[in-house]
C-alpha cells in the first residue's frame, strides 16, 4: 500500500514538473522568437560578397505525372553586392549544364559586369543578374531564396501564426529546438497567385504561385503550416519545412499546393548559411472541388558547397 502511495506521488510530481515546463516553454518561445527574428537580420547583414559553387535540378512533370524535363545546372554562385547602390542579388556563373561544359571565358564575364554597370536602375540590375543565371532554368524560374531566410518569425507575420515547442534534437553537433507553426488568420501579406487587386491592396509581403492554377480557384486563400529546427543558444535556422495550402471558397478543406526545404550549414561567418533548399510545386486541375486533379508540377533543389570570400570584390566600372 506504502510502495502504491509513493508511485502515485512520484507521479503526480512528474505530472506537475512537466506542466510547469510546458508553461515556461510558452513564456519564453514569444523571446525566443524575438531572438530568432534578430538572428535572420543578422543572416541578411552577413549574407554578402560570399561565393559557393551550387548544383541546381530541375525536374519538370506532364499533366499526366510523368517526367518531362530533367535539368542539372552547376555554377560558381556568388552573393552580389552592388558597388553602385549595395542592392544585394544572386549571381550565377553557370559552367556547367546536364554535363555540359557550358562556362564562358574571362572576356565574356568582364564583358557582362561592364554591361551591368551601366544598368540605368536597380531592378535593371537585378533583371539582368536574374536573366544571366537562369537562362538554363526551362519553363519556369526560382530566384532569390538564398537572400532571407524564416519571415514567419518577423513581427510583421508573427501575428497571423500560432507557435509552439514539438521537439528537441541535435544537428552538427548543436542542441536544437523544434518550433511549429501554424497560420491561425488570413492575411494579404502572404499570396498565392494574387489578383491585381489584392497585390494593390497589400504590395509588400510573399507570394507563392501555383502553376496553371483555373480562375475559378480564385480567390485563394492560402495558409501555411511548418516547423522550425532552431539553435537553441542562438536561435538561428538550421532547417524550415513548411507547405502551402490554398482553399477557394468553393472548398471544404484545404489542399497543398507547393512544399518548401530549407535547410543551412555551419560556417566560418558566424551565422548558418545555406546548405539544401527545395521546392515541390503542384498542378490542380478542374472546375471544382468534386473532379478537382492534383499532380505534381516541379521538384527543384539547390545544393551548395562551403561558403567562402571570394579572392577579390567586386569592383564597380567606369563607364563613359
Amino acid at each position: 500500500m506504502k510502495d502504491k502511495m509513493n508511485r502515485l506521488v512520484f507521479t503526480a510530481i512528474v505530472l506537475i514538473f512537466t506542466a510547469l515546463t510546458v508553461k515556461a516553454q510558452e513564456i519564453e518561445l514569444e523571446k525566443f522568437l524575438d531572438k530568432a527574428d534578430l538572428a535572420t537580420t543578422q543572416y541578411v547583414k552577413t549574407f554578402k560578397n560570399l561565393v559557393a559553387e551550387e548544383l541546381r535540378t530541375y525536374d519538370y512533370f506532364r499533366k499526366d505525372g510523368t517526367l518531362e524535363d530533367l535539368r542539372k545546372i552547376k555554377s560558381n554562385f556568388i552573393v552580389y553586392q552592388s558597388p553602385k547602390n549595395n542592392l544585394v542579388a544572386e549571381y550565377r556563373n553557370v559552367i556547367e549544364f546536364n554535363g555540359k561544359n557550358v562556362a564562358r571565358e574571362d572576356n565574356d564575364i568582364v564583358k557582362f559586369f561592364e554591361k551591368l554597370a551601366k544598368a540605368d536602375s536597380s531592378q535593371e540590375e537585378v533583371d539582368r543578374l536574374r536573366k544571366d543565371g537562369n537562362r538554363f532554368d526551362g519553363k519556369s524560374h526560382s530566384y532569390g531564396m538564398t537572400l532571407t531566410q524564416v519571415f514567419v518569425v518577423n513581427r510583421f507575420f508573427r501575428p497571423f501564426f500560432e507557435f509552439r515547442i514539438v521537439g528537441r534534437e541535435k544537428i552538427e553537433g548543436r542542441e536544437v529546438v523544434i518550433v511549429g507553426y501554424k497560420q491561425i488568420k488570413p492575411t494579404l501579406r502572404i499570396k498565392a497567385n494574387a489578383t491585381p487587386e489584392e497585390k494593390k491592396k497589400e504590395p509588400n509581403g510573399i507570394s507563392f504561385d501555383v502553376p496553371d492554377l483555373p480562375d475559378n480557384f480564385r480567390p485563394t486563400n492560402p495558409t501555411l503550416n511548418g516547423k522550425l529546427w532552431l539553435d537553441v543558444e542562438t536561435a538561428q535556422l538550421w532547417r524550415n519545412e513548411f507547405s502551402v495550402s490554398i482553399q477557394p471558397t468553393s472548398f471544404s478543406k484545404p489542399v497543398v499546393s507547393s512544399t518548401f526545404l530549407y535547410e543551412y550549414q555551419s560556417s566560418e561567418f558566424g551565422v548558418l548559411l545555406p546548405k539544401k533548399l527545395g521546392l515541390t510545386s503542384y498542378r490542380l486541375t478542374g472546375k471544382s472541388e468534386n473532379d478537382l486533379v492534383k499532380t505534381k508540377a516541379a521538384i527543384k533543389t539547390f545544393e551548395y558547397s562551403k561558403f567562402s570570400k571570394p579572392d577579390s570584390e567586386i569592383k564597380e566600372t567606369k563607364t563613359d
